[in-house]
């Protein structure tokens, strides 16, 4: 399904155009669960590229660097998408979200890829700074 979507719009002119925009995400998921990987990462490298070439937001770039992220980790290149991690959580910090909820996620995100690469004592830090900043920004639980 995904390469059906991509080969509909793929013929039309780069530019914004959402469609064109959704029809790559869509193919990068279905490799994704078709369990390809590699060919996802590259999907998504490109995919990134296209974005930034035409002006997108940063956090639409935000999105599909997280995405990346996920994709590095289903090929257990944890090295990597832990810095990846910690350059979307920068990213998501600064551009201070309006929903709260999304900054955490990146928090959370970031710290599962510190556990992934044996970093237990910087992850454990980590948390300990940021679930008062959680609590206040989200609310009791």
């Amino acid at each position: 399904l995904g390469w059906a979507c991509w080969k509909t719009y793929v013929s039309r002119p780069e530019d914004s155009n959402t469609i064109r925009t959704c029809a790559i995400g869509v193919l990068a998921h279905g490799l994704g669960d078709a369990g390809r990987h590699e060919e996802r990462l590259q999907i998504q490298q490109t995919q990134f590229s296209t974005q930034m070439r035409l002006g997108l937001s940063e956090q639409e770039l935000l999105a599909t660097r997280c995405n990346i992220a996920v994709c590095l980790e289903e090929l257990g290149r944890d090295e990597e998408a832990l810095a990846l991690r910690r350059e979307c959580y920068a990213t998501s910090k600064r551009l201070n979200v309006a929903n709260p909820g999304d900054l955490y996620i990146d928090v959370l995100n970031l710290s599962k890829s510190l556990l992934d690469t044996h970093r237990h004592t910087e992850a454990r830090s980590f948390l300990r700074e940021q679930l008062p900043k959680a609590r206040r920004a989200l609310g009791p639980a």
